[in-house]
């Protein structure tokens, strides 16, 4: 959906000249995510320096919600690619596969079909994979002014996803007269991590992020953040500007680190 930037959002620029020392980095074990074949997310010990250690306090909480969501999603993949051969074959699926489809197709807003062909689960494959977490740590920063802004606190929200139901969220002190929108509030950042994945993956403004995704799949190439912020062109109405700044986050605080989590 298209956002305005949201009240606090605009200051994060302060901070993105002050990037953390690769010092600070200790690679520790965390029980339950180690999933790749890469090193396990480094847990960032919070220096005295308050801008570094809001920093590492963000890095921390979502890095490992960012990794275990990117897990799922190449395991939902998976299973799309496994049923996608056998779409290409002709071969019959059973009632389980036919159902876990059509539970994939309702979460990620595809259309509703009486038989999924080639093209309907092409379109499945482009929307079931994975967010890179220097992308998202990048907006997270952005968004939530590195977890201060009012809707981090209160609501867990720290991608500034809208919702449109009354009380659903948080109302912004400045939202315009008429307006209907909330931010919404989450349970948890591991909800709010969630949310706004499955927002990428699946809102037709993202398109564009999605068919950068799905080329560099086709070229073997890294999926990256720099890359993919190129299609979030209808992530916030500062557009080009929003996406700059994106970039400059990621390569200021060095999250290219964590393109493989």
């Amino acid at each position: 959906m298209l956002r305005r930037l949201l009240p606090g959002a605009t200051f994060v620029l302060l901070f993105i000249s002050a990037s953390l020392s690769p010092s600070l980095i200790q690679h520790q074990r965390l029980v339950g995510f180690d999933v790749f074949d890469t090193p396990p997310p480094p847990i960032w010990p919070l220096p005295e320096d308050p801008v570094e250690a809001r920093k590492a306090k963000l890095v921390n909480t979502l890095l490992p919600l960012i990794q275990e969501n990117n897990r799922i999603l190449l395991e939902k993949r998976q299973r799309a690619e496994s049923l996608m051969a056998r779409v290409r074959h002709g071969d019959s699926l059973s009632k389980r596969d036919r159902e876990w489809l059509e539970t994939m197709g309702k979460r990620y807003r595809l259309p509703e079909v009486e038989q999924v062909d080639e093209e309907w689960m092409t379109i499945l494959l482009r929307r079931l994979d994975i967010i890179p977490a220097d992308l998202a740590l990048a907006q997270a920063a952005m968004e939530s002014a590195w977890g201060r802004s009012r809707f981090a606190r209160e609501g867990n929200n720290y991608f500034g996803q809208w919702c449109f139901s009354k009380g659903c969220g948080l109302v912004p002190d400045k939202r315009p007269a008429g307006a209907r929108y909330e931010v919404q509030r989450f349970d948890s950042p591991a909800e709010s991590v969630a949310g706004y994945m499955r927002n990428l993956n699946s809102h037709p403004r993202y398109t564009e992020l999605r068919l950068i995704r799905e080329k560099a799949r086709a070229d073997s190439a890294q999926i990256s953040g720099q890359q993919l912020a190129g299609g979030l062109h209808g992530y916030s109405a500062i557009g080009d500007t929003y996406i700059r700044t994106l970039r400059v986050l990621i390569r200021a605080n060095q999250f290219e680190r964590f393109e493989h989590y």
